[in-house]
């Protein structure tokens, strides 16, 4: 028994360790705050060995993401990130990820379109990565809705923002400030000091 006790906490020093030195909690805390203003956020792994030794959490915005849902857990998700643009030219991966696998695909388009496939090579920031990559049956990415359910459809696997359905009392707060403000200026204007 004391030798599994023993086992036990060097297992835990060791995954203490790593999520200390991946930054997995700062992470969260960062994660914790775009959610509360967008209604969820996406949370993957992803691993560099050239950069860091343990697996690097990165978060990822609801606007980059194209999920599929099945019984409200995420099955696949479509994340498009914008690698380069010169103002007429755009290239954007899209790293499709599902339970097992992670598939990487460039596209050259524009502002505006997607444009058309093509190779990875094309892009410094994108030719070492691999076309398609197993990731032993897991799933390396999960979505973390804010609050549930999101008012606005109610079947929706898709957090809620804090602000949604708050719009007139910050639209009233914005008012009295703007108001409180404007007394504040003209308060200003009638205050005499005296010369001496």
């Amino acid at each position: 028994v004391g030798g599994l006790v023993g086992l036990y906490g060097y297992f835990q020093k060791q995954l203490d360790d790593m999520l200390t030195k991946s930054g997995l909690f700062m992470r969260l805390v960062e994660a914790a705050e775009i959610s509360s203003a967008i209604g969820g956020v996406y949370l993957k792994v992803a691993w560099d060995s050239d950069i860091s030794e343990n697996p690097i959490p990165m978060i990822v915005q609801c606007e980059q993401a194209f999920p599929e849902f099945k019984f409200g857990k995420l099955v696949r998700v479509t994340l498009v990130y914008d690698i380069s643009n010169d103002g007429s030219t755009v290239y954007r991966l899209a790293e499709t990820i599902s339970k097992g696998t992670i598939i990487n695909e460039l596209y050259k388009g524009s502002a505006d379109n997607l444009g058309s496939l093509v190779d990875l090579s094309e892009c410094d920031a994108t030719k070492d990565l691999q076309k398609e990559v197993d990731t032993a049956d897991v799933m390396t990415c999960v979505y973390i809705p804010n609050l549930l359910p999101n008012k606005l459809n109610r079947q929706s696997p898709m957090g809620r923002s804090d602000y949604q359905g708050q719009e007139t009392l910050m639209d009233a707060l914005d008012e009295v400030f703007s108001a409180w403000m404007i007394d504040v200026q003209i308060a200003r204007g009638k205050i005499h000091v005296p010369t001496g």
